[in-house]
């Protein structure tokens, strides 16, 4: 069973509760994780550039981050958090709708709870052309 919680800490526009929870679980379904728990929370930039420090040392804010909560072997449990102000920056910069940018950072954040890394270029441009076909997909389907 796969069960995604949302929530809402900052208003995400054209973007529903229920629209989120369908596309991180056909993400799931489709890498063949069937049993998980995630949470996925849409902040701010201010939330998201505390997060970024405490966690990361980053001291600025991000798009998206993923922190798995489960051991390797149990059932996938994480969080996602996004940033709703870099994604409406990043639309813009991108000239793509605010609706696709939040749907490119759910399935990114999706992607590392299921395992895949982008911090080599080999492995990020793998899932930068998966989240791209997912991203094509849910937005197609939806």
């Amino acid at each position: 069973m796969i069960e995604v919680q949302v929530h809402f800490q900052a208003p995400a526009g054209p973007i529903s509760r229920t629209f989120i929870q369908s596309a991180i679980s056909y993400v799931l379904r489709k890498e063949k994780v069937a049993v998980a728990t995630i949470s996925c929370i849409l902040i701010d930039d201010m939330h998201m550039q505390a997060l970024n420090k405490q966690y990361l040392n980053h001291n600025y804010a991000t798009d998206v981050l993923s922190f798995p909560l489960s051991e390797e072997g149990d059932p996938l449990e994480g969080e996602i958090y996004i940033s709703v102000e870099t994604a409406r920056l990043q639309a813009k910069t991108y000239q793509v709708p605010v609706k696709e940018e939040l749907t490119r950072l759910i399935v990114h954040g999706t992607l590392h709870l299921c395992g895949y890394d982008d911090s080599e270029q080999q492995s990020a441009d793998k899932m930068r052309s998966m989240q791209e076909w997912y991203v094509r997909d849910i937005l197609n389907e939806k």
